[in-house]
């Protein structure tokens, strides 16, 4: 004689107290009553934060080199009147040289 074990553990009285603990009483599902009742998450940016948002926008629009100034300062070192102090340059070098 062979056992059949289909349906072991279940009947309806039990899986129907199963739902019912499970579904609320206008049909939500737990799950679904745990997610309407979780705080939703909203973030306001604050009138200085909208504004460095602006000032950020205008700063992404400008070219990154000034076109002019890189001429005029051309110019100067083709013409030799571009300052140069060595001290200076050799401090930069140094302190370059130090950051690697």
């Amino acid at each position: 004689m062979a056992i059949q074990f289909n349906n072991v553990g279940s009947n309806a009285v039990r899986d129907q107290a199963r739902a019912d603990a499970t579904q609320g009483k206008d049909g939500q599902t737990a799950r679904d009553a745990e997610a309407a009742k979780a705080p939703r998450s909203e973030v306001e940016l604050s009138p200085h934060a909208r504004k460095l948002k602006a000032l950020a926008a205008q700063v992404a629009q400008m070219p990154a080199v000034d076109a002019k100034r890189v001429e005029s300062i051309r110019r100067a070192i083709s013409e030799g009147r571009y300052p140069v102090d060595p001290a200076r340059v050799a401090a930069k070098f140094i302190e370059i040289e130090g950051e690697l």
